[in-house]
C-alpha cells in the first residue's frame, strides 16, 4: 500500500467519524510523510519534539492522546513507546480494516456534490498549468535523529496547511455546548453557548483538543482564581478560550498549588468569608436578607 491508498483510507474513516480530529488527520499524515522519505520502512522512529513543533501541538497530552488514537483505530502500532519527550517512539503503519471498504460515505458524498453541480473532474475549462520549478525540495538539516531525518524544511508548509484544515472544519455545536454548560456550572454564571463570540473561540479550540482538555482548564482557573475578587472577573470564555493563552493554561493544569507565606492560610476563615456564610445561612431559613 502506497502514501495515496494510505491517506485515502485515512480520510475515508474520518469522514465517517466525528471521534477524528484535526491533530489526528495532521498527524497520521505527517508519519506517512516521514515513512515515505525512510523509503516505507516496516518499524520507523517518531520523534516527540520535532512532530509535535512540526504540527504545532503545544502539549504533550494532546499529542500522545492522537498517538494513542491512531493505534486504536488500527491506523499505526507502536512497536516501542518513547521513555521521555527527547527519545522517538518506535512504530509501524498499519492497514486499518476499518477504512478499506470501497464505495465509502465519502466516496457517495462526493459523487452526490458532482451530480448536482454539473460539473466533474473532466468538465472543467481552466488549462491546468505544469509546474515550472521541478526541482527536488533538498532537506536543509540533515542530522539524523534515531535514524529519522530532520524534515525542519516543510515545517512552515505543514503549518499553513494545519491553518486551511482548521479553517474548513465545522464547528460542534454540541461539544461548545457542553464545555458552556460545565463553564456556568462551574462559575455560577449564565454564559450563553449560541453566543457568536464564545462559539468561535471554544469551537476554534474544540478543533485541536479536547472536551476533557477544555473542562480541565476551566477547573483549573477556578480553582486559582474563584476566591481572588479581582481575578474571578477573568472566568469568562473570551479569557479562558483565548488562542495565546489557552495552551499556556492547560500546561497549568495537575501542577502543584504555589505554597503560600501567610501560616495561617487554610485554618482561619477571612471576615468577608464568615459574612458571606451567614448571609446564606439567613437567607435559607428567612427567604430573603435585607443590607443594613
Amino acid at each position: 500500500m502506497n502514501g495515496y491508498e494510505l491517506t485515502r483510507n485515512w480520510f475515508n474513516f474520518s469522514f465517517e467519524n466525528h471521534e477524528a480530529k484535526v491533530q489526528h488527520t495532521a498527524l497520521f499524515c505527517w508519519i506517512v510523510e516521514l515513512n515515505n522519505r525512510l523509503g516505507w520502512k516496516k518499524e520507523f522512529g517518531l520523534p516527540t519534539i520535532d512532530t509535535m513543533e512540526g504540527l504545532s501541538i503545544g502539549n504533550k497530552n494532546t499529542f500522545l492522546a492522537a498517538l494513542s488514537d491512531l493505534e486504536k483505530w488500527g491506523f499505526i502500532k507502536i512497536i516501542k513507546p518513547a521513555k521521555n519527550q527527547y527519545q522517538a517512539c518506535i512504530i509501524s503503519i498499519c492497514c486499518s480494516e476499518s477504512a478499506t471498504a470501497q464505495g465509502t460515505a465519502l466516496d457517495t458524498a462526493l459523487i452526490r456534490q458532482r451530480n448536482s453541480t454539473g460539473y466533474g473532474i473532466d468538465d472543467g475549462s481552466v488549462p491546468i498549468d505544469k509546474q515550472l520549478n521541478i526541482e527536488t525540495i533538498k532537506l536543509i538539516n540533515k542530522e539524523t535523529i534515531m535514524g529519522l531525518v530532520s524534515v525542519e524544511e516543510n515545517i512552515p508548509i505543514l503549518r499553513k496547511l494545519q491553518e486551511e484544515i482548521l479553517t474548513c472544519l465545522p464547528i460542534d455545536e454540541s461539544e461548545v455546548a457542553e464545555v458552556v454548560s460545565y463553564l456556568n456550572q462551574k462559575t455560577g454564571s449564565n454564559f450563553k453557548p449560541e453566543t457568536k463570540e464564545t462559539k468561535r473561540l471554544i469551537g476554534a479550540r474544540l478543533k485541536t483538543h479536547t472536551i476533557e482538555d477544555c473542562k480541565n482548564v476551566i477547573e483549573t482557573k477556578v480553582a486559582q482564581w474563584q476566591n481572588d475578587e479581582k481575578m474571578k472577573t477573568h472566568l469568562v470564555p473570551s479569557t479562558l478560550f483565548n488562542e495565546s493563552k489557552f495552551e499556556k493554561y492547560l500546561n497549568e493544569v495537575g501542577q502543584p498549588k504555589e505554597k503560600s507565606d501567610n501560616p495561617y492560610e487554610g485554618i482561619y476563615k477571612t471576615n468577608q468569608q464568615l459574612i458571606e456564610e451567614a448571609r446564606a445561612e439567613h437567607i435559607a431559613k428567612h427567604g430573603t436578607f435585607l443590607n443594613p
